[in-house]
């Protein structure tokens, strides 16, 4: 799957489209992408959460697992059916993101590896 490619059909969307993302969201999209890369996890879907950022999704039974990026950070969230809550975040220019795409890892495991 090219999530990179995803990511920049959104990015060239009009601005009023409601998917679309803008240049910062972009590039911080385009970074954490290199950062899952590292990490061989299955290839998220890719979409807009507004303009400002990204959201990358994976879907493990009745859990969904969010890696939303933007304003310079990456929060990661899990959601089922009884209960919803960030399980990790941290900027995306310090060492502890790391630690938020080990839990992302942890969670969402890899077989399909992430290609730009």
């Amino acid at each position: 799957m090219n999530v990179l490619g995803a990511l920049q059909i959104l990015a060239s969307l009009p601005d009023d489209e409601d998917f679309y993302v803008g240049p910062v969201a972009k590039a911080e999209g385009e970074h954490a992408l290199s950062l899952l890369y590292m990490f061989d996890l299955d290839a998220p879907k890719v979409s807009s959460h507004d303009s400002e950022s990204v959201v990358f999704s994976w879907e493990r039974g009745e859990a969904k697992y969010y890696l939303s990026v933007g304003d310079g950070g990456a929060s990661f969230i899990r959601s089922t059916p009884d209960e919803r809550g960030i399980v990790g975040h941290a900027q995306l220019d310090e060492a502890a993101i790391v630690g938020v795409l080990r839990l992302a890892g942890d969670h969402v495991g890899g077989s399909e590896r992430v290609t730009g």
